[in-house]
């Protein structure tokens, strides 16, 4: 009994730090990711003509080496799927720090300040949305997400609505939107009845309350439905 009992904790304790780790993975990678961002707002968008023109020249550079990155990272991530532990975190890490590094530097060397602005949001978002998943239960993780997607649409019908060219294009995503947030109530039940599981896809917990995500799913639709009615809301 005394050697189960020390297995349980020492389970428990490494169930504990890989989540405290996956913690940190996503709170120090989303800081280096802001301040990556916020470096290129400083120097390639408020600097000086000199520091302009030469982190051009760095962004095409950045470009490249998170391409090289990302590269390795997909050759890591396939060498050790089937490994544990820190191989595997390895593999992941580098791969998601180089599809950062290339997509975010193409995107602001096409779009500029454009796409510079919504990625200064977006990071700390997902930073936060990902330590969420780590620590919390899965129910209240898939709530929040659909909570920060519907704030995103929000924010689409703000700047869309007011203007001809993309009103109707907005009305569009709004109902898809709508009908997106439908049918995931509609999966989350069936995973319910089924033991958090639709096919071999786990959603939820054996024992997952989805009342969180169905709260979700409803404050989305009411929320759009008034947008589409007035910006104001």
């Amino acid at each position: 009994m005394s050697q189960k009992s020390n297995n349980e904790k020492k389970s428990a304790a490494k169930k504990k730090n890989n989540t405290w780790n996956g913690a940190m993975n996503f709170f120090i990678g989303g800081c280096l990711a802001e301040l990556y961002l916020l470096l290129i707002r400083q120097k390639y968008v408020f600097g000086t003509l000199d520091e302009v023109l030469a982190w051009d020249a760095y962004l095409q550079y950045f470009l490249y080496a998170g391409l090289g990155i990302l590269a390795l990272g997909i050759v890591l991530a396939l060498l050790f799927r089937k490994a544990s532990g820190w191989k595997r975190s390895v593999g992941t890490v580098v791969l998601c720090a180089g599809a950062f590094l290339a997509v975010a530097t193409l995107l602001i060397r096409k779009f500029y300040v454009t796409a510079l602005t919504p990625l200064c949001f977006l990071v700390p978002a997902v930073m936060l949305l990902g330590i969420l998943w780590v620590l919390y239960d899965r129910e209240c993780s898939w709530a929040l997400t659909i909570l920060a997607l519907d704030e995103v649409a929000l924010w689409v019908c703000r700047k869309g609505l007011n203007t001809q060219v993309w009103k109707s294009k907005v009305i569009i995503g709004v109902i898809v939107a709508i009908v997106l947030a439908a049918l995931a109530a509609v999966l989350f039940r069936k995973a319910d009845q089924n033991g958090g599981k639709v096919g071999s896809l786990r959603l939820l917990p054996d024992d997952g309350d989805p009342l969180p995500v169905y709260v979700a799913c409803g404050l989305t639709v009411v929320s759009l439905v008034l947008a589409v009615l007035s910006t104001t809301v």
